[in-house]
């Protein structure tokens, strides 16, 4: 699966849920879960899913993507989300 298709499959499928019952903590848990590593995906899209992209590559051009579409939040999101469900 692309990171097209997983954005639309996955991504999109969770954000109408939480839409459509934004109260529910599940929910969101579930769309920032999916959300999060887009930027990976999108990383390892634009380099042609190449196997000879070290981890560290992936994680600089992430961090980028991140920036570049004001996405930084979004992780420290998920750490919360995380911490609330664990506690």
């Amino acid at each position: 699966m692309d990171a097209r298709e997983r954005f639309k499959k996955v991504v999109v499928r969770n954000y109408n849920r939480f839409v459509g019952s934004p109260n529910d903590f599940s929910l969101l848990d579930s769309l920032v879960a999916s959300m999060n590593p887009m930027a990976e995906y999108l990383a390892l899209d634009r380099r042609g899913y190449s196997l000879g992209v070290s981890g560290n590559q992936r994680r600089r051009d992430a961090r980028k993507i991140r920036d570049d579409l004001g996405l930084a939040d979004l992780q420290v999101c998920r750490r919360r989300t995380q911490t609330c469900a664990e506690g």
